[in-house]
């Protein structure tokens, strides 16, 4: 009887935890905290007005507001994805505002809440790498009960 409530137990927790990182549907809360910049080069080479676009699978979902004169601009802005997936991807695009001009693209980064999720960082700073530079951003996961999320 002893072993009969411990392999239940057991299976309990275990079902438990399985559950637990089963869910693939919820929401992503996404801070864009800061960014390192390549510094501009020619003759008319000046600091960078920068700015970061955020998309979700594609889709864009807003940007950031434009910090003037700096190569080490600080933003702290929140982002939400809304319902998505665990795969979805995640891109940040790091853009130059030139305001008698097209904005000039400075290099961009992608990142899946799985990614952040296996790499146990959730609500944690993330530094990702593109050339010259860097995007620094926070993201936090808010699992779906259930996978229900995207039932109507």
């Amino acid at each position: 009887m002893a072993n009969l409530v411990l392999c239940f137990l057991l299976f309990n927790v275990c079902w438990t935890l399985t559950a637990a990182f089963a869910n693939t549907e919820g929401k992503a809360e996404i801070i864009v905290e800061q960014a390192h910049v390549p510094r501009e080069t020619g003759l008319f080479a000046g600091s960078r007005d920068s700015y970061v676009r955020v998309y979700v699978d594609g889709s864009y979902i807003g940007k950031t507001r434009v910090i003037d004169d700096t190569h080490t601009p600080v933003w702290n802005e929140r982002f939400d994805s809304g319902y998505i997936k665990k795969s979805s991807k995640i891109r940040f695009s790091l853009w130059d505002k030139d305001y008698l001009e097209s904005d000039d693209f400075m290099g961009s980064m992608t990142v899946t809440p799985q990614e952040v999720l296996r790499d146990n960082m959730n609500a944690t700073s993330h530094v990702r790498h593109f050339p010259h530079g860097f995007v620094q951003f926070k993201l936090t996961w808010f699992p779906c009960p259930n996978d229900v999320c995207f039932e109507k």
